[in-house]
């Protein structure tokens, strides 16, 4: 059903592209959802799962009855007489078919059996978690280029909105020069020209980081590189999650993170490959059982119950049985393998739990702090734009200098940028931090 579900969405996303009005948008939760249906991590992961279903698999069969059938037709000479008067008669030629029946019942194994399905289980655990892991960086990834998008987008547009201030102050320099008016400045026509140089570079920058997340998004939702697409948010916004103490945080991630049930249940698969081994000491016991039979045309049946006669024999038995490799330094030398790895596994989860505190504190203050930062540049920004708009009307009524136009303009580049960044980053901070606790902050 899943694997249906994700065709599903793909050939949905896949007419919305080949019908319909150029230029669609997407939403960030059709972007994600899309790529993951489309990731080959995610495929990778899913082929693991099935991998160790299939380990499960044959486990549950070493349990169930094993048995083997041969069978043999061919042309053979007579064979005539008895075990002490026989001869082979070569003018004489007929048929001969053997057939042999064998089978196994393992009725106890010490534990063998049941270690391996366990060792299967736990493998599949592993694989699951994997597949979280890829999830969650697919998701990262999808969100890291879509908030991109929205970012430089959105400075596109402020530095189109920046170049407005621009060719205002540019034609009123204009106009002073052709009218020869005192108040013309040729220092102030050559700033223009400066700070117009430095609005293209801007502008050009912006444009490249947008069709480079543009493209990083087409990538991973297999759009075709000459499709439009753009994001559904034309405007950044902050995510706006409610966030908890640090504590919290810790505790949700050392049950949750995918990297971290990975090593658990990997030091779970072990554990039982441990009892596999110790199991390998003991004996194997079963019920065994067979049935022959030959018949041949042109031989002769042998009376005594003694007498070997494969050409015309039926027999058959059972019994329990017992089975034991006896070359106990090789199990023993096995067994101690598997524990150091064991041991191996442990200390790296352990050291594993101590990675994600520190990476987890560090996020945290992270988010901490630009939210905190992201309500004084609001207001710087807020500030900044009455500065420029005044010191804008103030020059085109000849009551200040153009060098005071210029300096409210960078005032308000800066801070518009700087409040719109620090959104971006606490966006991109409380992705990173769904990551590590492998679990959403909020719904967007």
């Amino acid at each position: 059903m899943a694997f249906a579900r994700k065709i599903f969405i793909v050939f949905l996303f896949c007419a919305s592209f080949s019908g319909g009005a150029a230029g669609k948008t997407y939403s960030l939760p059709e972007c994600i959802e899309i790529a993951l249906a489309n990731s080959q991590l995610m495929r990778a992961a899913g082929e693991d799962i099935e991998f160790f279903e299939a380990k499960y698999k044959e486990a549950v069969s070493a349990a169930l009855p094993k048995g083997e059938i041969k069978t043999i037709l061919t042309l053979i000479p007579g064979q005539r007489g008895d075990p002490l008067n026989g001869y082979t008669n070569w003018d004489e030629l007929g048929v001969f078919s053997y057939s042999e029946i064998q089978g196994i019942l393992p009725l106890y194994t010490f534990g063998k059996i049941s270690s391996l399905k366990e060792m299967a289980k736990r493998g599949m655990d592993v694989s699951k978690a994997k597949e979280e892991i890829a999830r969650w960086e697919v998701i990262s990834r999808v969100k890291k280029s879509y908030y991109s998008l929205v970012l430089f987008s959105e400075l596109d547009g402020i530095i189109s909105e920046g170049k407005e201030y621009l060719d205002k102050a540019k034609k009123r320099i204009e106009k002073l020069e052709n009218e020869d008016s005192p108040e013309f400045d040729q220092i102030d026509k050559l700033k223009v020209k400066v700070y117009e140089a430095d609005v293209e570079s801007r502008s050009l920058g912006a444009k490249r980081a947008m069709k480079l997340a543009r493209s990083a998004l087409k990538l991973m939702l297999s759009v075709d590189a000459g499709e439009s697409f753009d994001a559904a948010d034309g405007q950044m916004k902050e995510v706006n999650p409610d966030i908890l103490p640090l504590e919290e945080y810790l505790k949700t991630a050392v049950k949750n993170r995918a990297e971290l049930v990975a090593l658990q249940k990997g030091i779970a698969a072990k554990r039982a490959e441990v009892e596999f081994r110790k199991s390998q000491f003991y004996p194997d016991i079963f019920f065994a059982g067979y049935f022959k039979l030959g018949w041949s045309d042109v031989t002769d049946g042998q009376k005594s119950p003694f007498a070997y006669d494969p050409y015309r024999t039926y027999t058959g038995g059972g019994g329990i049985g017992l089975k034991m490799d006896l070359d106990f330094f090789k199990k023993n030398a096995e067994l101690e393998a598997v524990k150091a790895e064991l041991g191996k596994l442990e200390a790296l989860f352990g050291e594993a739990v101590n990675g994600t505190r520190l990476e987890l504190e560090k996020v945290y203050m992270e988010m901490t702090d630009i939210k905190s930062l992201i309500g004084i540049n609001k207001a710087a920004m807020e500030a900044a734009r009455g500065w420029l708009i005044a010191k804008s009307d103030m020059y085109d009524t000849g009551f200040c200098e153009l060098n005071e136009v210029l300096t409210a303009l960078v005032q308000f580049y800066e801070k518009r940028i700087g409040y719109l960044n620090s959104i971006y980053e606490f966006n991109i901070a409380a992705a990173g931090l769904e990551k590590i606790i492998s679990s959403k902050l909020t719904n967007e």
